[in-house]
């Protein structure tokens, strides 16, 4: 495997080699052991889904690609009416990691319309988790019950 040299594979990233050293040094513990790159990629959590939708670990611009196109990040979008209103379930794919507590949340469930707008329900680490949250979620608000329990 050829390895890419140090000033393409920065610049491919987006970050010249002193603004790499620069975020190194911002989240480094140690100062005198700078992360390399894509470790870096890693820590800051930025994720792509591959054609199965499993995780991969993502550089920002590729990051920032699959964020521009909400299809390929969308697990599921349904419309509910609620006492006569519209009420949208979305489940989508965030490309970070949001589980700041030790869980890992890569995925959300939120809904808008009132009676419920902009509620988050709940989030998921896997594609799978989040597909099934949200028809609990439908199938909450087709019985009459709030979309989270």
């Amino acid at each position: 495997m050829q390895v890419p040299s140090k000033s393409r594979s920065l610049k491919a990233r987006g970050l010249s080699e002193d603004g790499a050293i620069r975020l190194a040094k911002a989240f480094s513990q140690d100062a005198g052991e700078l992360p390399s790159v894509s470790a870096m990629n890693v820590e800051l959590g930025y994720y792509v889904l591959d054609e199965n939708h499993q995780l991969v670990p993502a550089t920002l611009p590729e990051w920032g690609q699959m964020m521009e196109d909400p299809d390929s990040r969308r697990v599921g979008r349904t419309e509910v009416m609620v006492d006569g209103h519209e009420v949208v379930v979305s489940t989508v794919f965030l490309g970070v990691d949001h589980g700041f507590l030790g869980k890992r949340e890569f995925f959300e469930t939120m809904t808008f319309g009132e009676p419920f707008d902009q509620i988050n329900v709940a989030r998921y680490e896997t594609w799978d988790e989040a597909q099934r949250g949200h028809d609990v979620a439908v199938d909450r608000l087709r019985k009459g019950f709030p979309p989270a329990p």
